[in-house]
């Protein structure tokens, strides 16, 4: 097997550490260089049209995308130690906090980075400059009163969801 990863990317990171935490050395690592635009290269593309970091190759030449799905992949390998769970509800409260994490925790963290930081204000000025230009624009600025659709994008808040400053809260026993 071989995987596709990137220096200083969360996601990559994620695989590098269950590997680590499994003691697994015997997987290939190929270095995809983000910066230099390799991952949406057409030899990248094919093995993820969506140009993301990690992939992991496997012995059959089919390639595995998205960190959550190569970790319970590799769990299936490497049962020892256990990382996901002994049962289904083991696996399913932990899949819980994995989800709540992701979602609450880490996506505010990108989201601020990715705003904020001087290195992606060059990537956020060229996204939306694109956006605006595939809408007729010639400025380079998105018109007064057109919605954005660039991944830079923030989102607006859905009523019903909690608060990402919220703590998680813990399922009732109870059904109602």
């Amino acid at each position: 097997m071989r995987l596709y990863t990137a220096a200083r990317a969360p996601n990559p990171r994620r695989v590098d550490m269950f590997l680590a935490e499994k003691g697994v050395r015997d997987i290939e690592r190929e270095l995809v260089d983000l910066n230099a635009g390799e991952h949406k290269q057409d030899g990248f593309l094919a093995r993820n049209p969506l140009a993301r970091v990690p992939v992991l190759e496997l012995d059959d030449g089919r390639f595995l995308a998205e960190s959550r799905a190569i970790c319970s992949f590799l769990e299936s390998l490497y049962p020892e130690p256990n990382l996901m769970g002994h049962d289904g509800e083991e696996r399913a409260f932990i899949e819980m906090a994995d989800r709540q994490i992701e979602l609450y925790l880490f996506a505010g963290i990108a989201n601020c980075i990715r705003h904020t930081h001087s290195a992606w204000r060059r990537l956020n000025n060229r996204s939306s400059r694109n956006t605006a230009l595939r809408r007729g624009g010639s400025s380079g600025r998105l018109r007064a009163g057109s919605m954005a659709t660039s991944p830079h994008t923030p989102m607006r808040r859905v009523s019903g969801l909690p608060s990402p400053t919220s703590p998680p809260t813990a399922p009732s026993n109870s059904r109602a």
